[in-house]
């Protein structure tokens, strides 16, 4: 069985095939409270069920993180895809706030395309995805943990048979780069001092992070109007059973929503193979988000 998880590795090779339909796929436009994510009990109840250690890995990248608001002469310097990014990602005034809560759904490849649900949390420093969804009728709950610089992948059927339970050095380095290509999702984490830009061309800026003491970067391509339009990188992984090593991998964005003064991608489709001959067959989750609140 492929395994339940956002990292997506360990697939077949996917098929020929049309992109994730989106006649399923539901939003909601306006986040719903001023204090925490609430698009209603699975999100809740997702969290409940972390192990205890999980959940305190939680609480600690949920505390606060304002120290001053968003102007835009604090990106005048960089450049100028990442300028354009930045000034319509962050209303002025708006707290910097460098962590954020995300209640997602959508659909996860797993053999077949499956409807999922999602809470998750990012910052600078790692993040937790802690997930739900059904195989065979039954519940395949679980998370994808990045926390000081370590990975794991734990997913269960009914909360005992094991879909997926990976950690060690190459789980950490494909989680180290799947965070750089979310910091799409906390724009103000990118203005940190881990963090530098750097220009490709007129539409796409570098964003590389210095995470334990290693750096990982991403591309982000931005319109005329400093909308994002994709990410992209080349992530370790190991796929279709093969020894870990370098894929292009991304995001395409489809719609962005705004949600407490930030701007951030709603609608994504992700996966590897991204811009070359396997996309988009090689995509293996769609996102929707459902809601997003900063802290």
């Amino acid at each position: 069985m492929v395994p339940m998880s956002h990292d997506g590795r360990r697939r077949r090779t996917y098929p020929r095939s049309t992109p994730p339909s989106r006649e399923v796929i539901t939003t909601s436009n306006s986040p719903s409270s001023a204090n925490r994510p609430s698009t209603g009990r699975t999100a809740d109840a997702l969290l409940r069920r972390l192990p205890a250690d999980v959940r305190r890995d939680w609480a600690a990248l949920a505390r606060p993180t304002a120290s001053s608001s968003f102007h835009p002469n604090l990106v005048a310097a960089l450049p100028e895809p990442a300028r354009r990014w930045l000034t319509a990602a962050i209303a002025p005034g708006t707290p910097l706030t460098t962590t954020v809560e995300l209640v997602q759904h959508g659909r996860i490849k797993i053999g077949s395309w499956r409807r999922f649900w999602a809470h998750q949390i990012i910052s600078g420093d790692g993040y937790l995805w802690a997930s739900t969804t059904r195989v065979l009728g039954l519940p395949v709950r679980g998370y994808d943990r990045l926390i000081d610089g370590r990975g794991d992948l734990v997913h269960r059927i009914a909360g005992k048979i094991a879909v997926v339970d990976e950690s060690g050095p190459d789980v950490s380095r494909s989680a180290a780069g799947r965070l750089v290509c979310e910091l799409c999702w906390v724009p103000a984490a990118t203005l940190g001092p881990d963090v530098t830009w750097s220009a490709v061309d007129d539409d796409t800026a570098r964003v590389s992070l210095d995470y334990a003491g290693a750096t990982y970067d991403a591309e982000f391509t931005i319109d005329a109007a400093g909308g994002l339009r994709s990410v992209r990188t080349r992530r370790w992984a190991s796929l279709d059973g093969q020894p870990y090593r370098l894929h292009e991998f991304g995001a395409q964005i489809h719609r962005s929503g705004t949600f407490g003064g930030f701007t951030v991608p709603q609608h994504v489709t992700v996966g590897y193979g991204f811009g070359g001959s396997e996309w988009p067959a090689g995509a293996f989750i769609e996102i929707v988000l459902d809601d997003a609140v900063f802290t």
